[in-house]
């Protein structure tokens, strides 16, 4: 408060001005939310783009992974039928089954949020499933 223009006592008369106060400070708290205000609704909209993001990246790796499931789910479907023919290895059928399994494995990972460590990577098992070679 500035000034109290009006003496205790006296008659008011309607529209008469009976205090100047100071609204600096009030200006100033009101300015201060104001830009509070301001920046949690920044951060609200970087947070929801970056949930936006994710969201969609993980769609993105649910999606692959279900057509990598299924691109080995049928490889192994063909193994298995050509090794009733006896045109596929022992060695290539346990690879099939063994890429299809990681593969599937990777899928549900994936499907449920859970942090994915499994690359299916088809040179390697093929690697792993040769026999070892004692020397």
């Amino acid at each position: 408060m500035l000034r109290v223009r009006l003496k205790p006592g006296a008659r008011v008369e309607p529209g008469a001005t009976i205090l100047d106060l100071d609204a600096a400070e009030s200006r100033l708290v009101l300015d201060k939310l104001v830009e509070q205000v301001r920046l949690q609704r920044n951060e609200e909209r970087r947070k929801r783009l970056s949930l936006d993001r994710t969201l969609a990246e993980l769609t993105s790796r649910a999606a692959l992974s279900e057509i990598d499931l299924k691109s080995y789910r049928i490889r192994l479907e063909q193994s298995e039928r050509l090794r009733e023919s006896g045109l596929v290895s022992d060695d290539d059928m346990r690879r099939a089954r063994v890429l299809a399994t990681l593969s599937d494995v990777h899928a549900q990972r994936v499907a449920t949020g859970m942090p994915v460590r499994i690359r299916v990577n088809e040179e390697a098992c093929a690697a792993s499933c040769q026999p070892s070679r004692t020397a």
